[in-house]
């Protein structure tokens, strides 16, 4: 907004005249015409700096709801289009009937917003969020606090632009670039399908990559490592002279071999071959209770005759038997099963046949019999191993069994019938997996097990439907039995058992199509490995034999979802990776089966001679 000097000298003038019927003197004229240009002029600035900041804060709000809300900035240029266009043909029908003059400067503004209006409303129309707001999309994701930040947000940044970049040409430009970008980013991931459907509308665009929304991707494959090792070691080293009746000291060292970490307790103890093995206990504080693998764990147990205490009495004696067998009477037996030894550190040991006595760690060492240091060790473990089973149109040789060896557990996995022969077996509808454990040490107690399939997964996603196909190409366990229906609670060293423990079924694809919008699943199917090529070529055909159809209506429900499945596609690219992929899983699958037991085994230390020439032998001696 600007003023002219001379205008307003003019001006000055004719209001001084009016007021004192004479013209000012020119240098009234000058001085005060001078003050008030100079006023005009700079209220003049400041209004428009004011009217280009007012609309350039108008801009960033109208820019922030054309982002968050395009279905209502499109209802409303809608109303604007239809309101100017009404303007235009009446003011073109008063030129053309009433001879109106106009000025250019109304139909150029009235030109200009027609134009504003319709870009905003074929940007609204295309780019959207489909028939709700794009902030109403927000806060079902992620809350309506959420939408209410995101919005805020983006508004408060656009304000700060309004006020730090002075240029409106510029500020114009860049709200502009921001705002496409914002909501070329936000639409598809909010409403995928109305961008694809704006995307192949664009010329030169729509064949491109960003443009296309199909997507077709193989699942990787899972590389699981099976042990080829595992179990813990001990190593107990005895290394100083036991003097009888003295306290004693001896190390180990417990390394966990599996490939996972372990937790594990320890019990140790001194055995005495004195009688028929009398075990002393020493209380112990175990500073480690879990081990990494090939990590290990080294102690020292001070055997303390003061804090032992016997494991438990082998008499198995009554007091009577006993008596009759020695000839003593009951009162001058020392123990029986049913009596207790008055030395609270001794305990009641079979020394022979019908004979018991009071055995505590004196005696044991002055005995001069051999005794071993021992640890007692409960841990966890787990087994895990892999069998493939087969699939083949023509008969085969069978596949013999799988077994593994881990630690201290040896695995016989086998699956009947292997391979599964569609010519054969296309009648039945399951295959029995059996599984034989043999103990190589410790008592094993099995906690729990997994069967787990290792399938090949295609996915089919096309977003501007906003629907999935996942084609998962493998089997799929039907049940499994309890462990303890095949197994005993407690699986001893040596012992061989095993059984039926799960039912799979057949090799198949297994077709599931998702909606993205609801999450949820809406169709489920299955194709058999036979019927892979009417499948992919959409062949209805039947045979004279038996008259069945080799077409299933669902998956019509597939093809009218997308246009051509993952698998299928893949296949007949027969020279990609994932061709070779998909041609693999479709003649075998690997079953992972796992293991988790809990065992207790018990190590000794070479044997250990006492040194008698000790005072307690002595006193034992005299006595």
């Amino acid at each position: 907004m600007g003023f002219n000097k001379d205008d307003l000298r003019k001006f000055l003038v004719e209001k001084y005249k009016n007021l004192y019927g004479i013209p000012p003197p020119p240098d009234k004229i000058d001085s005060y015409s001078f003050l008030i240009y100079a006023n005009a002029l700079a209220y003049g600035k400041k209004v428009k700096k004011h009217e280009w900041l007012l609309l350039k804060i108008f801009i960033a709000f109208f820019a922030t709801f054309l982002i968050f809300f395009p279905i209502q900035i499109q209802q409303i240029t809608i109303f604007l289009v239809i309101i100017i266009l009404i303007i235009f043909i009446i003011l073109v029908l008063l030129i053309v009937f009433s001879n109106l003059t106009l000025n250019f400067g109304i139909i150029g503004n009235l030109l200009f917003a027609f134009i504003v209006s319709l870009i905003l409303l074929i940007l609204s129309s295309f780019l959207n969020c489909g028939a709700q707001a794009c902030f109403g999309i927000i806060s079902t994701r992620f809350g309506t606090l959420g939408a209410m930040v995101s919005f805020l947000v983006v508004l408060i940044f656009f304000l700060i632009l309004a006020f730090a970049i002075k240029n409106f040409v510029i500020y114009i430009v860049v709200i502009s670039i921001l705002t496409g970008t914002l909501m070329l980013i936000i639409i598809p991931l909010l409403s995928p399908s109305n961008y694809y459907s704006f995307c192949k509308q664009i010329p030169f665009v729509y064949g491109t990559p960003i443009c296309n929304p199909k997507e077709v991707r193989i699942d990787p494959l899972k590389t699981v490592k099976i042990p080829v090792s595992g179990g813990i070691s001990m190593k107990i080293e005895t290394p100083e002279t036991l003097y009888a009746g003295n306290p004693y000291e001896f190390l180990f060292t417990l390394t966990n071999y599996y490939e996972r970490e372990i937790s594990f307790d320890l019990v140790p103890s001194i055995v005495s071959s004195y009688g028929s093995n009398i075990e002393f206990i020493q209380p112990f504080n175990q500073k480690v209770s879990s081990l990494k693998p090939k990590e290990f764990y080294q102690d020292s147990v001070y055997f303390n005759p003061e804090e032992a205490y016997v494991k438990e009495e082998t008499c198995p004696y009554t007091t009577k038997q006993l008596s009759t067998a020695s000839g003593l009477s009951p009162e001058k037996i020392a123990c029986s099963i049913e009596k207790s030894c008055e030395n609270p550190k001794a305990g009641c040991v079979k020394l022979d046949i019908f004979e018991c006595g009071c055995v505590d760690w004196n005696l044991a060492t002055c005995s001069k019999n051999p005794l071993k240091a021992k640890v007692n060790v409960k841990h966890t473990g787990f087994f895990l191993g892999n069998a493939s089973l087969y699939y083949s149109e023509e008969i085969g040789k069978p596949v013999s069994a799988t077994e593994l060896t881990q630690g201290p557990l040896r695995v016989i996995i086998e699956f009947i019938p292997n391979p599964y022969i569609a010519s054969i077996h296309q009648y039945r509808e399951n295959v029995s997996m059996f599984v034989t454990f043999k103990n190589l040490g410790g008592d094993i107690e099995i906690k729990s097990f997994k069967v787990m399939p290792q399938n090949t997964v295609i996915h089919t996603i096309d977003k501007e439907k906003q629907v999935e196909l996942i084609e998962e190409v493998g089997t799929e366990v039907i049940e499994c039995r309890d462990i303890s229906e095949i197994l005993p609670q407690t699986l001893t060293t040596g012992a061989e058992v095993g059984g039926k423990l799960c039912t799979l079924k057949p090799p198949f694809v297994k077709t599931t199509l998702i909606d993205l919008e609801k999450n949820e699943t809406t169709e489920v199917n299955n194709v058999t490995f036979s019927l892979i090529e009417n499948y992919c070529y959409k062949k209805n055909q039947k045979t004279n034999q038996t008259g069945y159809s080799f077409w299933s209506s669902n998956w019509d429900k597939i093809y009218e979802t997308v246009s051509e499945s993952g698998l299928c596609e893949f296949l007949k690219k027969k020279d990609v990776n994932e061709s070779k992929v998909i041609k693999s899983a479709l003649t075998h699958v690997d079953v992972l089966i796992e293991f988790e037991y809990v065992r207790r085994v018990d190590f000794y230390s070479q044997e250990i001679v006492p040194y008698t020439r000790t005072e307690q032998c002595m006193s034992l001696e005299k006595d």
